[in-house]
């Protein structure tokens, strides 16, 4: 058994021209700790990247 987050599937399928196209996300699921720990991780490296554009 891996210790790893666990995964949500969402199929959709739509139509492109006349074929029909299968889509499939996979979300993690995060507990309320670590999707904040996500949300910091990211917003600190986003701050990173833009504050050298300048």
């Amino acid at each position: 058994m891996t210790n790893g987050p666990t995964y949500e599937e969402t199929v959709q399928q739509v139509t492109c021209g006349e074929k029909i196209v299968t889509i499939r996300n996979w979300t993690p699921v995060f507990t309320a700790q670590e999707r904040e720990k996500v949300k910091s991780d990211i917003n600190r490296t986003l701050y990173e990247v833009f504050s050298k554009i300048e």
